[in-house]
């Protein structure tokens, strides 16, 4: 039988009006009828929207009690509609949550999300001690022609954990912008304005506003050239309080690919780089004035050596990379806003600039050795490894003295990953970096799924960086290095057909503390699909405390009738 359905003594077609009529009906669930009703009608299947009632949810927290929300959705228009949620709550009172959408003529998209609560019983802590708490997310895309969109993405608040406390944005940072977009082949613009919010407790410098960011790129698709390209980058970094800066970044770059006869791979980069930097310093109020050029050139040469084994199809791959980049030049006052973290990795290796921004330049002759191995198996797996170290021979290493950044040395840590993918049944991925000062994997990055589609989901990951190794360190005081241990995963566990388990979890390790759990219970047939949860959210930030909930929502997913 199905777990739930309609019977119906009599069904009516209106076709003028769109419907279909239900009269005389039963509602039964698992057999046992729990609601007669005289008639119900339902849209046939040429209307594509109408105007109703969605599926409801229901939640309960220790700050706001039992909790349901009953989302209304109206179509105003053949393009556009507006839902109505009220979230009402035992403890603070109805949440009203809107959301209007609208298709522009010209293929665009508008949304609108305001919401709002009026608290019946405001926390002592701040900013939670106020009685009306919003918000307001807004984002849309316009076309102007077939070569240029503008838009915008923007989010306020009243205070900075309302959305968080309320689960309407679990987000501890975000950027509103509003954007010029341009691409015609392989040529690009982006004109920007970003206003970056940090949503956390922390004391750091100011957040800044990029007024504007320009992006630009151009490929000049020259006969014997073609891969000879013009990049600018324009940040002007402005604050309410504190330093600020302008950066013009101007950048021509060139590379090619060659392929030997006997299968060598030859890889040459040129470019040329200058930069001009006009920075305000608030406690000196003075400004500075600095210009300069960097030179990268750079080649990489790989043979790959194919095996056709009894195993599989295999590939090794030694590689060698060696360049020279211009020595940093520094200056006192120069701002580091884009390049304050640097990941020495796998993925980068191989670069002679690892730099993750502009306003820093990893400088300096450079060899880097490697070897890469790919494997696909007769069993349909694909398997990727590599491991390398990098050396710096000449010049100035502008990182000489961030431990952390594992290229502070003539020799480089050693850096290595493997991958695995089974037809995305078994997916592994593991990175590290051995420190050769301390003999030991300063970072350790593993990740496993394995998925049976009808019975189970798992998946685990477990990070380990060590303090000297961290590089979110970098923006923080030499003297105040952390370290990163986490351990988290997720399980679903089928017990039956349509019942399974699924439960969630992250556990700091070097705190000995879970930072959130989660665990429930999910039905899902053809008919029907439920799921009930409960979650502990350990997080704290001001009026956020440890937090315990308990989440129901449910889906009738076809509609039977006799």
């Amino acid at each position: 039988p199905y777990t739930w359905e309609f019977q119906s003594e009599e069904v009516v077609h209106d076709e003028i009006n769109k419907k279909i009529i239900f009269k005389n009906i039963k509602f039964n669930v698992l057999d046992k009828t729990l609601l007669s009703l005289p008639q119900f009608t339902y849209p046939d299947f040429t209307v594509k929207r109408q105007s109703g009632f969605l599926v409801p949810t229901y939640s309960f927290s220790n700050f706001y009690g039992h909790a349901m929300k009953v989302p209304y959705i109206y179509i105003l228009d053949e393009s556009s509609d507006l839902t109505v949620s009220p979230f009402v709550t035992t403890k603070q009172g109805p949440l009203f949550d809107f959301e209007y959408r609208k298709k522009t003529k010209n293929g665009g998209d508008i949304y609108i999300n305001p919401n709002f609560i009026y608290q019946a019983d405001p926390l002592a802590v701040a900013p939670g001690d106020e009685k009306l708490r919003a918000s307001i997310q807004t984002n849309g895309t316009i076309p102007i022609n077939d070569n240029f969109d503008w838009g915008w993405d923007a989010t306020y608040a009243t205070d900075d954990t309302y959305m968080r406390k309320y689960s309407l944005d679990g987000r501890t940072k975000y950027n509103s912008n509003i954007y010029l977009e341009g691409l015609k082949g392989q040529n690009y613009l982006n004109v920007a304005a970003i206003n970056y919010k940090n949503l956390l407790n922390e004391t750091e410098t100011p957040q800044a506003i990029l007024l504007p960011r320009v992006d630009h790129q151009y490929n000049f698709n020259l006969p014997n050239l073609k891969n000879l390209s013009f990049e600018n980058n324009i940040v002007n970094v402005q604050r309410a309080s504190g330093d600020e800066q302008i950066r013009l970044t101007s950048e021509l770059k060139w590379d090619e690919r060659y392929i030997s006869n006997n299968g060598i791979i030859i890889e040459p980069k040129l470019s040329l780089r200058a930069d001009h930097l006009r920075t305000f310093d608030e406690s000196e109020d003075e400004f500075t004035n600095f210009s300069r050029i960097t030179p990268n050139l750079s080649t990489s040469i790989s043979w790959p050596f194919f095996d056709n084994a009894p195993y599989g199809k295999q590939i090794i791959e030694p590689k060698i990379a060696f360049g020279y980049v211009g020595d940093e030049e520094k200056h006192a006052d120069l701002l580091n806003e884009d390049a304050q973290t640097f990941n020495f990795n796998s993925l980068n290796l191989f670069e002679m600039n690892r730099s993750l921004g502009f306003d820093r330049i990893d400088g300096g002759s450079k060899i880097s050795l490697g070897v890469n191995y790919s494997l696909q198996d007769d069993i349909g797996g694909l398997l990727n490894a590599n491991i390398g170290q990098s050396y710096h021979i000449s010049g100035l290493n502008s990182l000489e003295s961030d431990q952390w950044s594992g290229t502070d040395n003539y020799h480089s840590d050693i850096v290595g990953s493997i991958s695995y993918n089974l037809n995305d049944a078994v997916i592994l991925d593991y990175k590290t970096r051995y420190d050769r000062s301390s003999s030991d994997n300063s970072i350790n990055e593993f990740n496993l799924e394995m998925h049976d589609f009808n019975n189970y989901s798992f998946g685990i990951n477990y990070t380990d960086i060590e303090a000297e190794a961290n590089w979110l360190n970098s923006g923080l005081n030499a003297n105040n290095h952390v370290a990163l241990s986490e351990l988290s995963g997720f399980l679903e566990f089928g017990i039956t057909p349509d019942w399974s388990i699924i439960s969630s979890g992250t556990f700091n390790l070097e705190s000995d503390d879970f930072v959130s759990n989660q665990i429930g219970l999910r039905y899902d047939d053809e008919c029907l699909a439920f799921d009930i949860g409960y979650r502990e959210n350990l997080f704290t930030d001001r009026d956020i405390k440890k937090d315990r909930s308990i989440l129901f929502n449910f889906e009738l997913k076809t509609s039977a009738v006799d």
